[in-house]
């Protein structure tokens, strides 16, 4: 193993080696200096190399196979080879030892990085628990300082209220009278129960005054700019004359004469406007009042909301009274209950429901979904996306039905018409009344397209001149005047006052003209008649066939 060697040890090894030169080379005395020259070469560069070796590898350092004086003692031949093969072998080492200890010195930087974190954080929640104690001792001072203050207080008024005895004399009287009264510079504060029996309390200003005379009641309230005012409640504001704010908390009346009695967060900006309650209520309109609610708005003149969540009552004496979103924008509009209703006629009346429209003066909608009432005194019942656009039209539930004729109506149903004025539409589906006094009751597809004309049942039926009628049946066409089908399929009244009476593709031309239950049949004579049968023709005046037999 690798050891210090000290300058004796060196010396010694240097003659000894010395000493084997000299019989080796005694012929040869060039040779033998150039050998002591290289033994005391080797042994400076060994022992600096041994020194380095030794202090940073804790003397633990083999050389090979050898220990360093088993090298040192070993007879060479060539001095120069075995002073580089032992040079070599060490450099080897020492590079290996080297980069371990540049390994080791990296992980020892990175455990000072990790140390140096640590007491930066360990250092801040220090300074950070000692702000928390400075601050927990400020507050048990500031608390303690409080409570002495209190309690001085309370010991204060208690000597004053126990320390003068009242024995009816005019000091006790006036002494009891200083104890009660704290007095400053800008205010007197009464430390007693003050009452007024069989008298009145006058609190006010003269009219020359512009502010001032206001009846304050708890704190945090604006009354600077208020005369004559009263305010109570917490953290509200009255401005302007004679308002009031009763209580709640960040009401605001500000309108000449006007009222807020409570709630949160209320507004009446109105002259004589008022809010009594609710939530973010705003009266905006002269002489507007809303009672309870939230997020609802007065602007028309004389307007009210009642209760309901985000209304507005916008028309002069229009009215809002509960539900929400709704507005009642014409003047004496009414919106009573549902959501998303607007009455803008003028005097339009909306009944609860969902997204309903008045539009036309006088018009009501009662319920029902998205309802419209757009002509003068329309009426809207129910049903769902129902339009009564007529003046004095009437829509009564269904669904997508149309009134526009005036004074048309449509009963229930899906999808159906009534164009025509005075025309009627009653159920089924699809049905059109375009006429005046059309109607259409029932059945799928069927129009009355003429005066008078009717549609009772039935699918695809068409009534297409003054007064015809079908009753009920598929395909059949009532086209003469005051021509009748009833039922059957695929036929045809085109003869004045003809009759078809079931049956199927028959056709009465004639005037007065009839077919019954017959097939494919046709009678064109005048007040003429086929009765059953099929493929029958009667062209006679006043002739009758009756299943087959001549008449």
């Amino acid at each position: 193993r690798i050891s210090f060697l000290s300058p004796t040890a060196i010396f010694e090894n240097m003659y000894r080696n010395m000493r084997s030169a000299r019989r080796r080379y005694a012929k040869q005395p060039l040779a033998l200096v150039g050998a002591a020259l290289t033994h005391i070469l080797f042994n400076v560069c060994l022992q600096t190399a041994v020194a380095t070796v030794s202090t940073t590898c804790n003397d633990d350092l083999t050389c090979g196979a050898y220990d360093l004086d088993e090298l040192l003692s070993m007879e060479v031949t060539d001095s120069f080879g075995w002073t580089r093969a032992v040079l070599t072998h060490l450099i080897s080492q020492v590079t290996t030892q080297s980069r371990t200890i540049d390994r080791l010195q990296k992980e020892k930087v990175e455990l000072q990085y990790y140390v140096y974190n640590m007491q930066a954080n360990m250092t801040a929640v220090s300074a950070l628990n000692s702000e928390l104690e400075a601050r927990v001792i400020n507050l048990e001072s500031t608390v303690t300082s409080l409570s002495s203050t209190s309690s001085s207080t309370d010991t204060r008024r208690r000597r004053r209220r126990s320390s003068t005895a009242y024995d009816g004399t005019l000091e006790s009287r006036v002494k009891i009278i200083e104890d009660a009264l704290e007095i400053t510079d800008d205010k007197i504060t009464v430390t007693r129960d003050f009452s007024v029996y069989n008298a009145n309390l006058f609190v006010g200003t003269h009219w020359n005054t512009p502010t001032g005379g206001n009846l304050v009641v708890g704190w945090g309230h604006k009354y600077s700019e208020a005369k004559n005012s009263i305010v109570g409640g917490h953290s509200n504001t009255i401005s302007g004359y004679a308002v009031s704010v009763l209580g709640g908390l960040y009401n605001e009346a500000t309108g000449k004469y006007s009222c807020v009695s409570g709630g949160y967060q209320n507004t009446a900006t109105g002259q004589y406007s008022s809010v009594s309650g609710g939530r973010g209520n705003e009266a905006v309109g002269d002489q507007s009042s809303i009672l309870g609610g939230w997020g609802c708005t007065t602007n028309g003149l004389v307007s009210t909301v009642v209760g309901g969540w985000r209304s507005v009552s916008e028309g002069q004496g229009a009215s809002v009274v509960t539900g929400a979103d709704n507005i009642a924008y014409g003047g004496y509009s009414v919106v009573l209950g549902g959501r998303g209703n607007n009455a803008s006629g003028s005097r339009a009346t909306i009944g609860g429901g969902y997204n309903g429209q008045a539009t036309g003066s006088l018009a009501t909608v009662l319920g029902g979904e998205k309802g419209v009432a757009s002509g003068q005194r329309a009426t809207v019942t129910g049903g769902s996306s129902l339009t009564a656009s007529g003046n004095w039209a009437t829509g009564l539930g269904g669904s997508n039905n149309e009134a526009y004729g005036q004074y048309s109506s449509i009963s229930g149903g899906f999808n159906g018409n009534a164009s025509g004025s005075a025309s009627s539409v009653s159920g089924g589906r699809s049905n059109t009344a375009s006429n005046i006094g059309a109607s259409v009751s029932g059945g799928i597809g069927n129009l009355a397209s003429a005066q008078g004309s009717s549609v009772t049942g039935g699918q695809s039926n068409n009534a297409t001149v003054q007064g015809s009628t079908v009753c009920g049946g598929m395909e059949n066409v009532a086209k003469g005047g005051v021509a009748t089908v009833a039922g059957g399929y695929m036929n045809i009244a085109s003869g004045y006052k003809s009759y078809v009476g079931g049956g199927y593709k028959s056709n009465a031309t004639g005037g007065a003209a009839s077919v019954i239950a017959s097939g494919n049949s046709l009678v064109s004579g005048t007040y003429s008649a086929i009765v059953g049968g099929w493929d029958i023709t009667q062209s006679g005046y006043k002739k009758t066939t009756i299943a087959g037999l001549n008449g």
